[in-house]
C-alpha cells in the first residue's frame, strides 16, 4: 500500500481576510483551520495590484473562540518567496498608505 500526497496548492478558504502584513510574514484570518506545511496559491492585493504567490504555511494559531467557533490566524513566511514580491511588500509597507488584502488564486 502506497500513501500519496497531494502537494497540489491550496486555495484559500472563502472567508479568508488578511489579519497582519509584515516584511517577513504575513497572517490570514480564517475560521478554517489550514495544518503547517500547506501550500497555498493566492494572490496579495497591494493598493489594488494583484501579486500572485504561492507559499506553504508555517503555522496555525488559534486567536479567538465565539459561539461560531474558532477564529485562526494562519502565518506563511515570506522568506520563500521572490525576492523581488519580498521588495514590493516592503515597498508597500513603508509608504504606509492604502489597505491591503488576500483573495484565492484559481
Amino acid at each position: 500500500m502506497v500513501l500519496e500526497l497531494d502537494l497540489s496548492p491550496q486555495p484559500l478558504p472563502e472567508d479568508a481576510q488578511l489579519a497582519a502584513l509584515w516584511p517577513d510574514k504575513l497572517f490570514i484570518e480564517s475560521r478554517h483551520c489550514l495544518l503547517p506545511g500547506t501550500r497555498l496559491r493566492f494572490r496579495l492585493n497591494l493598493e489594488g495590484n494583484a501579486l500572485p504567490l504561492e507559499a506553504i504555511t508555517e503555522a496555525c494559531l488559534v486567536v479567538a473562540r465565539d459561539r461560531r467557533g474558532y477564529v485562526f490566524h494562519i502565518q506563511v513566511p515570506l522568506e520563500q518567496i521572490s525576492r523581488s514580491a519580498r521588495q514590493l511588500i516592503q515597498l508597500f509597507i513603508v509608504k504606509g498608505r492604502g489597505s491591503a488584502s488576500v483573495e484565492s488564486s484559481v
